[in-house]
């Protein structure tokens, strides 16, 4: 059962529902309730959109002043972002297409001009575009010398051999630009049949053009699952509303057929499960028919704990402590730091922003030291909580850890 600033915060993020039910459980909070109930919005990125339902149910102007004023100064704060962020994403548009480089508008540029009700409802932080391999380093290229760009990037073709997106480009509205040549590395998917699936969707009088609506679908899901579980409602909340705007019109066995061959047949069940159980999205029972019920409803269960604890913060923060934790043993140890050490020098130099004509090992100094400071930060978040707090920790990471081995079935994992 969900706190009751929790289930609130549901009830307004969700379909329109009884506005009577939503004012009789704000009425039963107190003002550290509401205080609670903004901070778990601020958390999982839901704010903005929040604040527009609080003010069509006349129940912002119920809470206590210095919370309205909170919630509202963030809210024109993201506002004034999202322009930026806009302005910087049709010039990005027009820069490519004029060099005949086609780009595909991921996540939140995708989702927010499509399925939410007004743009600014989905909070992001950058603008998230693929294109083609091949056309990669010619569209870096092309944005660092637009003038759009603060400090003195430079990429190369190495980085893309370690992640599915070249390091962020800065721009001058304070925004930042990803271009991803995969969804995600090492997972089995279909390059060309994404392309080919692609749409064009009207956004603000231009044409943007995005995934298709279940390579959207599973995007999500793998965004929000993979390599590791991202305890953040906005997930569930963009499934829903894509869920919501696609109908019946979305086609769930193509979408159960493609999550078998990426890789993700648990993962989509287990998210779909949980909207469902959540936000009440309207999932046809057919989609979990003979489907691993017993472990699918535990492992619900267990992803719901996990995404409304109140440790949430305090794990995403701790992340490469419980990493270093989990180690079994010297080996893996070893093997896990030296993941994130050994790149080749020029992608460390492009990560960090200096010159690759450094000496190599100060370059490799520079990303220990910088793996020291995340160790020792994450370490701090740790010994500075107490006692109580550390051991719903220490459960919440059982949780996780225990998700994620169930997730990592049908992905050549061992079953957990």
């Amino acid at each position: 059962m969900l706190a009751l600033h929790d289930r609130l915060l549901v009830d307004c993020l969700g379909d329109d529902g009884c506005v009577d039910d939503r004012i009789r459980r704000f009425s039963e909070m107190d003002e550290a309730a509401v205080a609670l109930f903004l901070d778990r919005a601020f958390f999982h990125g839901v704010h903005t959109v929040l604040y527009r339902r609080l003010r069509e149910d006349g129940l912002l102007a119920r809470m206590p002043l210095s919370q309205q004023e909170r919630l509202q100064k963030a809210v024109m704060q993201y506002s004034a972002f999202y322009t930026g962020l806009w302005h910087d994403f049709r010039k990005v548009q027009g820069i490519l297409g004029d060099a005949g480089i086609e780009c595909i508008a991921l996540k939140g540029m995708h989702l927010c001009n499509q399925v939410y009700r007004r743009p600014t409802d989905r909070t992001m932080c950058d603008i998230d575009l693929m294109v083609r391999r091949n056309d990669l380093m010619r569209a870096s290229d092309l944005l660092l010398q637009s003038g759009m760009v603060v400090g003195e990037s430079n990429h190369k073709e190495g980085e893309a051999d370690y992640c599915h997106h070249l390091v962020p480009i800065a721009t001058r509205c304070g925004g930042s630009i990803e271009l991803h040549w995969t969804l995600k590395r090492d997972v089995p998917l279909d390059l060309d049949g994404l392309w080919e699936r692609s749409e064009t969707i009207a956004a603000d009088g231009m044409e943007v053009r995005v995934l298709s609506p279940v390579d959207q679908m599973l995007h999500t899901v793998l965004h929000g699952v993979f390599p590791h579980v991202e305890v953040k409602l906005r997930t569930l909340l963009d499934l829903h509303r894509l869920v919501a705007y696609h109908g019946g019109r979305f086609d769930w066995q193509v979408l159960l057929q493609r999550a078998r061959a990426w890789e993700l047949e648990n993962s989509v069940l287990l998210m779909l499960g949980v909207i469902r159980t959540v936000f009440a999205s309207p999932v046809p029972e057919a989609v979990f028919s003979g489907r691993m019920p017993d472990s699918l409803k535990q492992m619900e269960a267990v992803a719901i704990r996990c995404i409304f604890s109140e440790q949430a913060a305090g794990r995403n923060g701790a992340y490469l402590f419980f990493q270093l934790l989990h180690a079994g043993g010297f080996r893996e140890l070893y093997s896990l730091v030296s993941s994130k050490i050994r790149y080749p020098k020029e992608v460390i130099a492009s990560m960090y922003a200096v010159s690759e004509d450094r000496p190599a090992a100060g370059l490799y100094v520079l990303r220990i030291r910088k793996l020291v400071e995340r160790f020792f930060e994450a370490f701090a978040q740790v010994a500075r909580a107490s006692v109580s707090g550390n051991r719903d920790l220490l459960l919440l990471d059982k949780d996780l850890n225990r998700l994620e081995n169930w997730l990592s079935v049908g992905r050549g994992g061992e079953d957990g």
